[in-house]
């Protein structure tokens, strides 16, 4: 997604770590988040799922696979298409594992990643062009049923401060569950779980590198260890 910072959707870092992870090559097309819905209806591309008002919600990351001929979108999917199509490369869900990862993304989205955003939205908004900002403030106000002002209020970013702390405290608990030196789900070797959790910590980077430089102290460093242990996936790409 096109911003003053390059990529910082942390469902895009998903599926860029994902392709690298895997070791294919792709080409970035970079999209104004409002130009989003338009240019993937007339690419073809399916919609990653539907709005509230059952309208059908098309949304980034989607990709397109020239061996295949085929348009996927969400990340998660994408993720399993990949793990799928290209058995022969390293796996995203381990055997017997997809379950599992996905219901633990659902709990880290649900205790960290919404906890994150009266930390980062103000961030994310400053970095859109003015054109997107402008999208963006009557989409999500509609959307949070309130003006984006009040979602990075003083009080509101100290409450997030305060869920974000204790969903890290979650976060590596579970981890730790392996041995308190692993950084990854299940041990020694990343899976798309991590790398989901990685595209967090990218998002709130680019979007405010403050926020993100006290949050990678948070549980002993633990956060930047595993962006720094993930770092050779960040980038692979040519640009259209």
């Amino acid at each position: 997604m096109a911003t003053k910072v390059g990529a910082y959707s942390p469902n895009t870092w998903r599926t860029r770590y994902a392709l690298n992870y895997k070791g294919l090559p792709f080409t970035t097309v970079w999209l104004e988040l409002c130009d989003v819905e338009r240019e993937l209806r007339a690419a073809g591309a399916p919609p990653a799922g539907t709005w509230p008002d059952g309208q059908p919600q098309y949304t980034v990351p989607a990709i397109f696979d020239s061996l295949t001929n085929r348009y996927v979108s969400d990340a998660h999917q994408i993720a399993r298409y990949l793990d799928e199509t290209y058995a022969d490369r390293p796996m995203l869900f381990p055997h017997g594992t997809a379950g599992l990862q996905h219901a633990f993304v659902g709990q880290f989205i649900s205790r960290v990643v919404f906890a994150s955003i009266p930390i980062a939205l103000k961030g994310c908004y400053a970095v859109m062009s003015e054109r997107t900002q402008t999208y963006f403030r009557e989409t999500r106000e509609e959307i949070f049923g309130k003006k984006l002002e009040e979602i990075w209020a003083e009080a509101a970013v100290e409450k997030g401060w305060v869920d974000v702390k204790e969903g890290l405290d979650w976060l590596e608990t579970i981890v730790k569950e392996n041995g308190n030196d692993k950084l990854f789900l299940l041990g020694d070797t990343p899976t798309e779980a991590d790398l989901a959790i990685a595209a967090m910590f990218q998002w709130i980077n680019k979007a405010s590198t403050p926020v993100w430089n006290q949050l990678k102290v948070l549980n002993g460093g633990r956060w930047a260890r595993l962006v720094d242990a993930l770092s050779r996936y960040e980038s692979n790409e040519t640009r259209a």
